[in-house]
């Protein structure tokens, strides 16, 4: 029996290893470079930023002690996407009144 608990515990280990590389994998196939768009420009620092609100739509995150670069909004996106929400619930309200 003990045998057989040693043989599953190297293979967890074994797995364990492998989990962050599938996710890395995963990760890099996901989040690729990408050129910039017409609405977007490259910074010094590589990351691409909005040509409205020159703040970045992509980001530097950690995960699996790797550097990735993923997307992430931009100030405009962001207030666009506040406003868009204020509008539902202005909505939301109305109809709950209405009925």
């Amino acid at each position: 029996m003990e045998d057989a608990q040693k043989k599953i515990a190297e293979v967890v280990f074994h797995m364990s290893d492998m989990v962050p590389e599938a996710l890395n994998a995963a990760l890099d196939s996901l989040f690729t470079p990408k050129e910039p768009g017409e609405q977007e420009y490259q910074g010094e620092d590589g990351l691409l930023y909005c040509r409205s609100c020159h703040t970045p739509v992509q980001c530097r995150v950690k995960l699996w002690g790797r550097d990735k670069i993923v997307p992430c909004l931009c100030r405009c996106q962001q207030e666009a996407m506040a406003e868009k929400k204020h509008q539902n619930e202005l909505v939301g309200r109305q109809r709950r009144l209405g009925s």
